[in-house]
């Protein structure tokens, strides 16, 4: 532990982060709380300060994890992995954020992290925007109603970007404030189509019925925004018992059975009409009936000798949001993307570097869909799997990251090196992709198009 005193972080930070590196990753249990202390040093090498941040959700301290949220010296990421983690503090889930292996932490009171929020005060929203609206979310989902002035200036900043005010007004909403109906106005009358969408979902918690009346002119009107459009289907999903809702839905699906519907809404359709289903409501249109005709035609048409293999999944290769489409790749345990492909020089090396992959001139969008649902339609070069069975007809498989006259060196799908002499291969063959065939069985739709939207914007090769 004395790698990890304060003063060592000046002298020695590489050693500081192979020290943290040893003891989070390894789990050591003694050292974890002068791991953990270190939160509070500014400065720290970005290895130390992301699992000093997450030592202390461990050891149960919210306190260090909101004052280094706070601190606006530190970088933007690693504020924003500490108010993340505050967001979770009830319930932190089953995949440690930092090595992604099986934790076994309980469910605790969320108001530990809400005290803390409460004693750094407005610090948290002082920043960029990444950590700004990652504060207003968090804010939101512990219920810190003290920041509603800070939420409601943000959304009334025509400076600021309209994404972070589409979440400082769900902010404010959430945390029932009763200025939410003047700021749902506000956002309507803007020119930005991602606030105006946000403030009529909020309006229509207050005036259902007088935004309901306006929806059948709205997304039948070619000039309404993409941001509406998909706002207004949300807001139909969400409404109580309506004839006239469920009745809109109806004509909507009849056109989608026609494929008259655009690509980038038709999941959005899809999702408020089985969501309607689902809601246990009187309903007055065969939703469910309509929604399972159109999954139906399309998987027929998947199945085609000549049909498109796509046909199923195409419902999430336009629309999606990016940013949501990072988080899932980032920290969906799940799928835990990262695991076998690089992103800004992190992650594995059993698939492809994806910095850079959408400016490829053969990676369209629909190359990116396949990628996921069809892993193995269209192999990258170089990412083959080869299957070794070895002279005691035990199996071994992986991508070849090198070979000679001895030894074959290969990396599995559990990104761990392997090395095998040749001398013991009995058979050599290729395989499938080592991406799961049924990965993406493990996203929604949802999270499926939002992930595509988040590859397709990958046209930047990695920084040097």
């Amino acid at each position: 532990t004395v790698v990890l005193e304060v003063d060592a972080v000046e002298d020695e930070p590489r050693i500081v982060a192979e020290a943290a590196r040893a003891v989070y990753d390894d789990r050591i249990t003694a050292a974890l709380p002068a791991l953990a202390k270190l939160a509070d040093t500014p400065a720290l090498p970005d290895a130390a300060a992301f699992r000093a941040v997450a030592a202390n959700t461990w050891l149960a301290q919210a306190e260090p994890i909101a004052r280094f949220a706070a601190r606006a010296g530190e970088p933007d990421y690693t504020r924003a992995f500490a108010l993340d983690l505050l967001g979770k503090w009830a319930d932190p889930g089953r995949r440690d954020p930092i090595t992604g292996i099986t934790m076994d932490l309980p469910k605790r009171d969320g108001t530990a992290a809400a005290a803390a929020l409460k004693a750094v005060g407005v610090g948290v929203f002082a920043g960029s925007d990444v950590v700004r609206k990652q504060a207003a979310q968090v804010v939101a989902k512990l219920g810190v109603k003290e920041f509603g002035p800070q939420l409601a200036g943000l959304v009334k900043d025509a400076k600021t970007p309209a994404a972070l005010r589409v979440e400082a007004l769900y902010a404010v909403d959430a945390l029932n404030d009763p200025v939410a109906k003047e700021l749902s106005e506000f956002a309507l009358s803007s020119d930005e189509p991602r606030l105006r969408a946000a403030g009529r979902t909020v309006k229509a918690k207050v005036d259902p019925a007088g935004v309901l009346k306006a929806l059948p002119d709205l997304l039948k009107d070619p000039k309404t925004s993409l941001a509406e459009k998909q706002g207004a289907f949300a807001i139909l999903a969400a409404a109580k018992e309506s004839e006239d809702a469920d009745k809109l839905l109806d004509a909507w699906l009849d056109q989608a059975l026609e494929a008259k519907v655009a690509q980038d809404v038709i999941l959005d359709l899809l999702d408020a009409a089985e969501r309607r289903t689902k809601a246990k409501l009187k309903l007055f249109a065969p939703l469910k009936a309509k929604v399972d005709k159109y999954r139906a035609a399309q998987v027929k048409l998947g199945n085609e000798p000549k049909g498109d293999k796509l046909a199923p999944h195409l419902e999430s290769l336009l629309g999606g949001d990016a940013d949501r489409g990072r988080q899932v790749f980032l920290n969906n345990a799940a799928v835990y993307c990262q695991r076998c492909h690089k992103l800004d020089g992190q992650g594995g090396e059993v698939g492809p570097q994806l910095n850079g992959i959408a400016a490829e001139k053969d990676k369209d969008r629909r190359y990116l869909l396949e990628a996921v649902v069809l892993p193995s339609a269209h192999i990258a070069k170089g990412f083959e799997t080869v299957i070794l069975v070895l002279n005691d007809d035990r199996t071994v498989s992986g991508i070849v990251k090198a070979e000679d006259k001895k030894t074959i060196k290969l990396l599995t799908a559990e990104n761990k090196e392997i090395v095998v002499p040749v001398a013991d291969v009995a058979e050599r063959r290729t395989g499938q992709s080592a991406m799961p065939a049924d990965l993406h069985t493990k996203l929604s739709r949802r999270e499926l198009r939002d992930l595509v939207e988040f590859l397709a914007s990958l046209k930047e090769p990695p920084a040097k």
